[in-house]
């Protein structure tokens, strides 16, 4: 999977949240009903091209709902959810967002 999903501090005290399931919906009868997948979370600092991870979350239910009120965010820096394969290395810096 290389699909980035952004969650960003907007400020004024609005909080943007990431719901993601395991779940496939729209699928055929004959495909598989969920996939196991796991997310990092990076972020990069205002002046650095450097992503660094904040975090890295497996499913430990059918969904994962992610907060931008849950990382310390400046107010307009955002975070990018890559989501992988459960096997795959996230290391803790990367100079580009990883793909697998």
């Amino acid at each position: 999977m290389s699909d980035y999903i952004f969650l960003v501090n907007v400020g004024e005290g609005i909080k943007n949240s990431i719901n993601l399931t395991k779940f496939v919906p729209n699928r055929k009868k004959s495909s598989r009903v969920e996939i196991d997948f796991k997310i990092g979370l990076y972020t990069q600092e205002f002046d650095s091209i450097q992503w660094v991870k904040l975090d890295e979350v497996e499913f430990t239910d059918n969904n994962i709902i992610l907060n931008s009120s849950d990382y310390n965010l400046g107010i307009g820096q955002l975070a990018v959810v890559i989501p992988c394969e459960i096997d795959f290395l996230l290391l803790d810096e990367y100079y580009s967002t990883p793909t697998n």
